[in-house]
């Protein structure tokens, strides 16, 4: 019964130990800063190369853009599947406060659509505005991830792009 519980106590302990050192490591990971430009980086890419995944990942599920709700997720997904947008941004500015930030970018979008729409223009001073969201590390750590929720984009509107 003695070794049974002693057993017991000392896997306790290991796995208390394995989980402190799980959650050193990540706690320990890139600043946020590197996070978001580094999802940035990867959804543009995924958007030139037609693969929708990588886009809707940063994506928060209320993405606005001047104040108007987008498109909801697949439809966007079926867009940059259709029309491989080429999207540039050139950070002018990146401002992270708790669980919000701020990055001011000249964003130039370039595409040409299947029905034969083209546009290649360049909006300045575009504010991207990110915020953590609630997930999950390695499907059972709790882990928040930056996502994108609002656009605001000075002398655009949803209708020219």
């Amino acid at each position: 019964m003695g070794s049974a519980r002693g057993w017991v106590i000392g896997t306790s302990l290991v796995l208390l130990l394995i989980a402190g050192i799980l959650q050193a490591v990540l706690a320990s990971g890139p600043s946020d800063e590197r996070l978001i430009r580094e999802a940035l980086r990867e959804s543009l890419l995924a958007s030139r190369e037609g693969r929708p995944g990588g886009v809707v990942e940063l994506l928060s599920d209320q993405l606005e853009f001047n104040n108007e709700l987008v498109a909801n997720k697949r439809q966007i997904a079926q867009f940059v599947r259709d029309s491989r947008p080429d999207v540039s941004v050139s950070e002018k500015s990146l401002e992270v406060r708790g669980e919000n930030a701020l990055m001011v970018a000249n964003v130039t979008v370039r595409l040409a659509t299947p029905l034969g729409i083209n546009l290649d223009r360049t909006f300045d001073d575009v504010q991207l505005l990110f915020r953590k969201e609630p997930g999950t590390r390695l499907l059972i750590l709790p882990d928040s991830k930056w996502r994108l929720y609002r656009v605001v984009a000075p002398n655009a509107n949803v209708s020219e792009l």
